[in-house]
């Protein structure tokens, strides 16, 4: 996946990375659940981590699988 550009720490970048890694496939797999459509279940899913990088300040550790989830 590639970053939007910008001003981001290596430490965001490191953040990100793992949550897209631990999180990428069951979010995939719960998006096709819904959905039915392989390509639609890819699509949301990048889209559901381009929101997740853009709120990445304001999104808590803590809370941040029921952010993808929802």
């Amino acid at each position: 996946m590639v970053l939007p550009t910008g001003n981001y720490t290596p430490d965001e970048v490191s953040w990100f990375r793992e949550l897209f890694d631990q999180h990428y496939d069951g979010l995939r797999n719960f998006a096709y659940f819904k959905t039915g459509d392989g390509q639609l279940a890819d699509d949301v899913v990048q889209e559901t981590f381009l929101k997740l990088w853009s709120l990445r300040q304001k999104v808590r550790k803590d809370t941040v699988k029921a952010f993808l989830y929802t």
